[in-house]
């Protein structure tokens, strides 16, 4: 596993929200490169109008867990009847929320524990898998408006997603407040009033964390945190390590995994985890996709695949006992 560095200096933001990368992973040569040839699947690149396409997917014939993988017809029969003639899924993620989703080190290849998920979910229902490399912001308006069939790009389970979104809940997930290592600006995730804070636009972050700290903010008679937005999950981290922001609030896992991977750059200040919730698959509201995705997703818990992929990237943590369907309320209870 790769170490995913984040720059002293941003990269102009515009230069980075206009990039959209399509990669197309096979479900026939996942499975065999996996048991057969053990050689890595070979992915066509397609190209977006306007946009700059470098990259490329390959699979890793080494990855024990690949063996496990099989077909699940019935899966495939609960499978929309477009998606079973198209044998695919247009799958929206965002490559810079590590170490779920990110590119490796040779700035092309697109690794991470949601894209190994991806590929043996899409080999269990026997589809193609077409990934789609976009800007945070844009995901959840290209999936309701059809440009894609699935967003994997660990989406936090919220309520006021679920009225547009349905979700297949995969893991849990919280928020960490992140500093420079040494916290020189005295930073405490409950007292943040005031304080310059990096977020990603359009994330739970964003959407639900923000406002509740705001709301005892104004209570207290406190200014309201001084919100510096992003469009992209690496910017905050990387706003904190340039001085444009004094902290950044994050998800968990990517806080925990960046403090593991750059000790000596970034800390997290106190152990207090604001709030818990689900971070799943999502598809459109009332999407007959669904169906075949908890199949899919428990077929690969049932068989160990599941367990393998989060082992991998040591986030046995985050694991659910079995699928869950729309579990933003049931962890608001």
């Amino acid at each position: 596993m790769q170490a995913m560095k984040f720059p002293m200096e941003e990269q102009p933001l515009a230069d980075r929200s206009c990039s959209v990368t399509v990669l197309n992973l096979t479900w026939q040569g996942f499975l065999t490169a996996t048991r057969t040839t053990g050689v890595a699947a070979v992915l066509a690149l397609g190209v977006a109008s306007g946009a700059i396409v470098s990259s490329a997917l390959a699979t890793q014939a080494d990855e024990p867990w690949m063996a496990k993988v099989t077909v699940d017809e019935e899966a495939v029969s609960l499978l929309p009847e477009n998606i079973q003639n198209s044998k695919k899924l247009v799958n929206g993620l965002n490559a810079a929320f590590p170490p779920f989703e990110y590119f490796d080190e040779d700035g092309t290849t697109i690794i991470g524990m949601d894209v190994d998920l991806a590929k043996a979910m899409a080999a269990t229902l026997g589809v193609d898998m077409e990934i789609v490399h976009a800007s945070f912001p844009t995901l959840i308006p290209g999936l309701t408006s059809g440009r894609y069939d699935i967003l994997f790009s660990s989406f936090g389970n919220t309520v006021e997603r679920e009225k547009v979104m349905d979700f297949v809940n995969y893991r849990t997930t919280g928020t960490y407040l992140i500093s420079k290592k040494g916290n020189p600006s005295g930073l405490k995730s409950a007292e943040l009033c005031g304080e310059k804070i990096a977020v990603v636009g359009g994330s739970t972050q964003m959407e639900l964390v923000v406002p509740k700290l705001d709301e005892q903010c104004a209570a207290d008679g406190k200014p309201a945190i001084d919100i510096v937005r992003f469009p992209e999950s690496s910017d905050a981290p990387a706003a904190v390590n340039s001085g444009r922001a004094d902290g950044a609030l994050i998800p968990s896992p990517q806080a925990l995994y960046l403090v593991s991977m750059q000790p000596d750059a970034f800390e997290i200040p106190d152990s207090e985890q604001i709030g818990q919730s689900y971070s799943g698959i999502t598809v459109p509201k009332g999407s007959p996709l669904v169906a075949p995705l908890e199949r899919a997703l428990n077929t690969l818990i049932e068989n160990g695949v599941y367990g393998d992929i989060l082992e991998k990237w040591n986030m046995t943590s985050l694991a659910v006992p079995e699928a869950v369907i729309n579990g933003a309320a049931e962890r608001a209870k």
